[in-house]
C-alpha cells in the first residue's frame, strides 16, 4: 500500500490432530479428530513497517478448514476454525 504498510494474503495446507485423552472427542461425535488429518486454509494480514526497515509489526486473522473435526452424527458440518495472531517480525 504505501512504504510503511503492506497487506498480506497467505494460503496453507497441512496436518491437524487433538491430543486428548482416548475417545474423549469420539464420545462427543467427533471420531477422526483424534488421528492425523488434513487441513486448509487462509489469512489475511497488515504489516507496519517501522522507522527502522528490519522491524514490522503485524496483525493476521483467517479461518481453516479441519476436516477431522466434522460431526459424524447430524446432518453435514463444516469445521471452520478462526484464528488470529500479533507479531513482530525482524528481517534482514
Amino acid at each position: 500500500m504505501t512504504d510503511r504498510f503492506a497487506f498480506f494474503v497467505q494460503g496453507e495446507g497441512g496436518a491437524l490432530t487433538a491430543y486428548v485423552p482416548h475417545d474423549s472427542l469420539t464420545i462427543l461425535g467427533y471420531r477422526d479428530a483424534e488421528g492425523l488429518n488434513g487441513q486448509i486454509g487462509g489469512r489475511l494480514g497488515l504489516e507496519w513497517y517501522q522507522i527502522d526497515r528490519h522491524l514490522a509489526l503485524s496483525a493476521q486473522g483467517g479461518m481453516r478448514d479441519a476436516m477431522g473435526f466434522a460431526k459424524v452424527v447430524g446432518g453435514a458440518d463444516l469445521p471452520l476454525m478462526w484464528d488470529a495472531a500479533l507479531g513482530l517480525r525482524y528481517t534482514f
